[in-house]
């Protein structure tokens, strides 16, 4: 099981092939070859937008379609059809294929979950199917995007994440991992998902804590930077207003840092995003991070060098849709 470094994230294609050889024929990528994004419920994803863009700007006649399904076997099937170069997966089955695979990337191992199925070739042509995290990052993509010098800026610093689902494991990978953080602190509305997070990421040597009260908050160093990852609700169970307030801390200090919403749709100016930027926190919108992770999908598909795509023209096609799904509503 191989792992990426953030600093080396355009060596992710070259480290692909350490699983196998291209999948890829000659003339495939002006063929009709097969994507997908398979999960439930996904009808409001805006990931084909972003992946049909991708596709144009290299000219690539693929399609990316959604699934949207609990159908685990039949969608097995169209995984391994010849003309599907890979997936997307979401939730609810970011775990059901891991013991189905022939291999998985670190962040996979370590967060416990993939977003995404790509194909290679043994030595003797035989197909094999690799999970992938690009979660991680289209994290670690958003930051370094927004934040100048971000590995200096946080090495050896705290960083606070809201939340401890899935996705909470793919930003505590991005920010200890590959950003080189000190210190991770959770805040959650369940202490057994806090309790469970830690549990998993201390064995694996992350210096990390829940805080559970104010007063735990309290005795603890600002964050440089807070990466909210729960949906955006108005808290009303005790833990969630707990959770809150936690937060309201951390923000309302007078050193203030970076703040990553990953929410983002429908409505990206979300109660975190507006809190922490009401505060003087600089915030990053979740597109940000939804982009990034789509061109290391897309890399791992085209095999294509991150470089080819262009991440400005994704971004204002992806935040003009969402504003039109804004204003539906």
């Amino acid at each position: 099981m191989l792992s990426i470094s953030a600093d080396n994230q355009d060596g992710a294609l070259r480290q692909s092939f350490e699983y196998g050889g291209s999948y890829l024929q000659p003339g495939d990528l002006q063929r009709s070859m097969k994507t997908y994004l398979f999960g439930y419920p996904i009808k409001h994803s805006l990931a084909p937008i972003l992946h049909r863009e991708y596709y144009r700007q290299r000219s690539v006649n693929w399609t990316y379609t959604l699934e949207e399904s609990l159908d685990t076997k039949e969608f097995w099937a169209k995984l391994n059809e010849q003309d599907c170069v890979g997936s997307a997966i979401t939730m609810p089955h970011k775990t059901v294929y891991l013991p189905m695979l022939d291999d998985i990337r670190d962040e996979v191992r370590v967060c416990g979950a993939l977003n995404t199925v790509f194909k290679r070739r043994d030595g003797s042509g035989r197909v094999r199917l690799i999970g992938a995290n690009t979660d991680v990052f289209g994290v670690s993509g958003a930051l370094s995007q927004a934040i100048p010098d971000v590995l200096s800026y946080i090495k050896g610093q705290a960083v606070l994440i809201v939340g401890a689902g899935a996705t909470s494991r793919s930003a505590i990978y991005a920010t200890w991992k590959l950003l080189d953080a000190g210190k991770i602190f959770i805040a959650n509305r369940l202490e057994s998902e806090s309790t469970a997070v830690v549990k998993h990421f201390k064995d694996l040597g992350c210096e990390i804590c829940a805080v559970e009260s104010i007063t735990d908050a309290q005795q603890l160093e600002t964050p440089v930077v807070i990466v909210n990852v729960v949906p955006d609700f108005e808290p009303t169970e005790e833990g969630e207003i707990r959770t809150t307030k936690i937060v309201r801390e951390f923000l309302s200090r007078p050193k203030k840092g970076y703040s990553l919403e990953m929410c983002y749709h429908p409505q990206p100016f979300t109660r975190f995003f507006k809190l922490a930027e009401s505060e003087g926190w600089k915030v990053i919108g979740g597109i940000d991070a939804m982009i990034n992770q789509g061109i290391d999908q897309q890399v791992l598909w085209t095999e294509s060098e991150r470089s080819l795509f262009d991440i400005e023209a994704a971004t204002a096609i992806v935040e003009t849709a969402s504003k039109e799904v804004l204003c539906s509503h």
